[in-house]
């Protein structure tokens, strides 16, 4: 199936052996690395052991990396308009972001370890065996005097 504005997919990663999700905020036209449009997914601050529901769609917010040397911004990716099978579609939200995206890569590329979420909309650098056992994320920012 092909991608749509707006869709919020949910799927299973294997990394964190939890369930993620994404929105497709835009499709961008071909360009000179393809002949073909592209979705352009943004990463969710959502992560749970079951799939997504449509319930819970009104309460996402967007995910934003701003840990090490990453300013906060949002995670954006721009991958084949064509969603994998194991995605699954669980409803449409007015797009968070027309941003321009200038990151390629696959479906599977945005699930890395730096986009979980920490429930603060903010992606954290934490090990997996961390989040396996379920321990709570330690979301607060050090004071700076």
């Amino acid at each position: 199936m092909k991608a749509n504005a707006g869709a919020v997919y949910t799927v299973y990663n294997q990394y964190l052996k939890r369930y993620t999700a994404c929105q497709v905020a835009y499709i961008a036209p071909p360009d000179s690395v393809s002949k073909e449009p592209w979705a352009v997914i943004l990463s969710l601050d959502w992560v749970g052991d079951a799939p997504l529901t449509a319930e819970e769609l009104p309460h996402l917010r967007p995910l934003y990396k701003d840990f090490m040397y990453w300013p906060r911004d949002l995670h954006l990716l721009r991958v084949p308009i064509e969603v994998p099978p194991q995605y699954t579609l669980v409803g449409t939200l007015p797009p968070f972001t027309d941003q321009p995206c200038r990151s390629y890569g696959g479906w599977s590329g945005w699930r890395k370890i730096w986009t979980i979420p920490s429930g603060a909309g903010t992606a954290r650098s934490i090990s997996l065996p961390l989040l396996r056992k379920k321990q709570p994320i330690n979301t607060a920012r050090p004071v700076l005097s």
